[in-house]
């Protein structure tokens, strides 16, 4: 008894309402350490007492989400990792550290160009341009060797990420995301593969048949045989343009692979134009092209891919024309 006493408990007010009170109580004594009287205050500290809970339902919600980033982290079927401005790994997930081929408790601490000394060349750059610009870098295919398969070179698809400190000033970190799409790439080099081939075993026999065809055509012509004759023509023609798909679909896989080649020659701009009319209109007789030709120039130019996209204009003329005569 005598000793300082403090406590805190709910009070009910006039109006019913509880509020919460922190009471505290000094004993004044006499020089013999006799209790003489007590002094003590009520101070009302609901506001703070509901400001302390609130704060507690917070850190609460962000231990929680904290715990479900942290479980996306690690079981996300994709590589995460954290870096400082120093390229070192701050955090790493499991999945990215298989890919890597070193333990994941092994990367902190160390720089990239360190675990991946390769592979690093490529990504340090974009590391400094994220911190640089503040803007993401997404979907960069980086391919390259790990400890995990030395020798083997595999292909990722990578996105980077600035991770701001608190005030929202700086960089802080570099996030990266990390997919291996080894297996896509090789998928799409059969595909690849493939259709070289069997474009190549398509056009030898197509240039069989269209030499056939000529040989036709020229042996009608002469015996008088017209009706057999314009048979074989628009033969020759879809010939013409089924060794044209077989191009088209060998220049798509160049167009994909940055192979494309242009054959630059020059040619009469009217000439060429009323070539590939003349071409085109055989495959028609419910429309008649007709040409509005201004004065002809020199064209510097791959003629057959020119071609092509004239084609493909006056066929899709044709197609879809309302009217019976289209014009060029």
């Amino acid at each position: 008894m005598g000793e300082i006493w403090e406590d805190t408990f709910p009070l009910r007010s006039k109006n019913g309402e509880y509020r919460w009170f922190l009471s505290r109580a000094i004993p004044i004594k006499d020089e013999k350490g006799k209790v003489l009287r007590w002094f003590g205050t009520n101070t009302d500290i609901t506001e703070q007492i509901q400001t302390e809970e609130e704060l507690r339902q917070l850190t609460r919600q962000q231990q929680a989400t904290l715990a479900q980033l942290d479980s996306l982290l690690q079981n996300a079927p994709v590589g995460f990792a954290f870096f400082d401005m120093e390229h070192r790994y701050v955090r790493i997930n499991d999945f990215l550290a298989e890919i890597n081929g070193i333990p994941t408790q092994e990367h902190p601490g160390k720089i990239i160009e360190e675990v991946l000394p390769e592979i690093a060349k490529i990504i340090v750059p974009i590391f400094d341009e994220v911190a640089k610009t503040r803007r993401p870098i997404l979907n960069v295919e980086v391919m390259g060797e790990t400890p995990k398969a030395p020798g083997v070179i595999r292909y990722w698809l990578t996105s980077f990420y600035p991770v701001m400190n608190e005030s929202n000033q700086e960089v802080a970190l570099i996030g990266t995301i990390v997919m291996e799409i080894t297996d896509r790439k090789k998928l799409e080099q059969q595909k690849d593969e493939f259709i070289g081939v069997a474009s190549h075993e398509l056009k030898t026999p197509l240039t069989s048949l269209k030499a056939y065809a000529q040989i036709l055509e020229r042996r009608f012509q002469q015996s008088g045989d017209m009706r057999s004759f314009v048979l074989l023509q628009k033969m020759d023609v879809q010939l013409n343009k089924l060794t044209s798909l077989v191009e088209e679909l060998l220049d798509v896989t160049k167009i994909e692979n940055g192979q494309l080649r242009l054959n630059y020659s020059s040619f009469d701009a009217n000439t060429f134009i009323n070539d590939v009319v003349e071409e085109t209109q055989r495959v028609t007789t419910r429309h008649h092209i007709v040409q509005e030709l201004a004065p002809s120039v020199t064209l510097q130019a791959d003629r057959d891919r020119i071609g092509q996209v004239l084609t493909n204009l006056l066929t899709n003329a044709i197609k879809y024309s309302p009217r019976p005569i289209p014009s060029l």
